[in-house]
């Protein structure tokens, strides 16, 4: 697994990479590797990123530009809220 941060004018971004020798396999992968990743102290969109991970068009590989407008009603899922630890800023937990 491959976690990277990068700093720019929009803030801190973290950028997680994986790589499985199938896609349904990376798929799981990446599941697993959001569901194990800790940030706190500022809001994150590792749920809005596990609803399409489900998105079936997804999983075939249907991808392109329009996916987000395409599959909007699945990507309205609640979201389950993660309150911010205050005094944490940045922690994650690979697997």
């Amino acid at each position: 697994m491959d976690v990277q941060l990068m700093f720019g004018i929009f803030g801190t971004m973290l950028q997680l990479i994986v790589w499985a020798p199938t896609r349904e396999k990376a798929i799981a992968r990446m599941k697993r590797a959001l569901d194990d990743t800790v940030i706190t102290g500022v809001p994150t969109t590792i749920e809005y990123h596990k609803l399409i991970l489900d998105v079936e068009d997804f999983k075939n590989g249907k991808v392109d530009t329009s996916f987000i407008p395409k599959h909007e009603q699945e990507l309205q899922a609640p979201q389950k809220l993660v309150p911010a630890t205050p005094g944490k800023e940045l922690a994650t937990s690979a697997a």
